[in-house]
């Protein structure tokens, strides 16, 4: 129930408070669930082969934080899945790094290979303008 709290938008002091429990505990759990969750999302993401996928990126501002903060994307438009979740600014920097996400490219590499060269393209617009990449 915590950390479904902590989901909602409860900050671990409040959730401390509400649930009793101390706030080092629930930022120990907090800590624990992300890390589960990157070793799932990189377990089921291990040999994924996608033929398009879409770049882009959407202002937030974080609670704590006066700075605007850029959620950078990659998703594929026709199963939704989203395999590259960025934070950071909006700079041409980071959205070659989106783009060249070493983890993606090696997959996508590897499926290309297996399947005979067949490649992952990339489209975007915004900050590119309207861009179309390839990644072998």
């Amino acid at each position: 129930m915590v950390l479904s709290a902590l989901a909602e938008g409860l900050d671990p002091s409040a959730a401390s408070r509400v649930f009793g429990s101390r706030q080092v505990t629930i930022t120990t759990w907090l800590t624990r669930a992300g890390e589960h969750a990157q070793r799932l999302h990189e377990h089921s993401f291990c040999h994924l082969w996608l033929a398009h996928l879409q770049l882009d990126e959407l202002r937030t501002r974080l609670r704590s934080s006066q700075q605007v903060q850029w959620l950078w994307l990659a998703i594929d438009p026709r199963t939704k899945i989203l395999p590259v979740l960025e934070l950071g600014p909006r700079t041409q920097h980071m959205a070659h790094r989106v783009i060249h996400s070493q983890a993606r490219a090696r997959e996508t590499r590897d499926a290309a290979r297996d399947r005979g060269g067949s490649h992952s393209r990339i489209t975007g617009d915004g900050l590119l303008g309207t861009v179309e990449h390839r990644v072998y």
